[in-house]
């Protein structure tokens, strides 16, 4: 449906009303066809920043500024938490659909990383002092 509303074709709110919406025309690892897939390029991103992936069960119930607005006012598992909460409050009179989702927050970096290779880390046999 996202094609067809992308192309111009269909509206967004046709979409979730669609009888073949819940159709997935394109995935990884259906064997028949090589997946559609769309690669892009962001600059200017910055701490703060919030991306959401999520499936057609989670977007079918809310409009596009309810996603907005819960995702970049919530800590990432805040809005995890009131996502799943109101969709299942919202899908009790649909046909049920699979819910997925990631919510991806941009940090900024720790001033230092710490070293998680150290010698408690290191796998038995491997003589760590003879690396340096």
């Amino acid at each position: 449906m996202e094609k067809l509303v992308s192309e111009g074709k269909l509206s967004r709110t046709g979409a979730k009303s669609h009888n073949l919406s819940n159709i997935l025309p394109n995935a990884l690892g259906s064997g028949t066809e090589t997946p559609n897939v769309t690669i892009g390029r962001y600059t200017g991103l910055k701490s703060g920043d919030t991306f959401l992936l999520c499936s057609d069960g989670l977007s079918h119930y809310f409009t596009e500024d309810e996603l907005i607005v819960t995702i970049t006012m919530n800590k990432p598992h805040d809005a995890a938490e009131m996502l799943i909460t109101k969709t299942l409050k919202r899908s009790t009179s649909h046909t049920s659909d699979n819910c997925a989702f990631a919510i991806v927050k941009l940090v900024v970096p720790a001033p230092k990383a710490q070293n998680y290779t150290g010698p408690e880390d290191t796998p038995r046999g491997i003589d760590r002092t003879a690396q340096r």
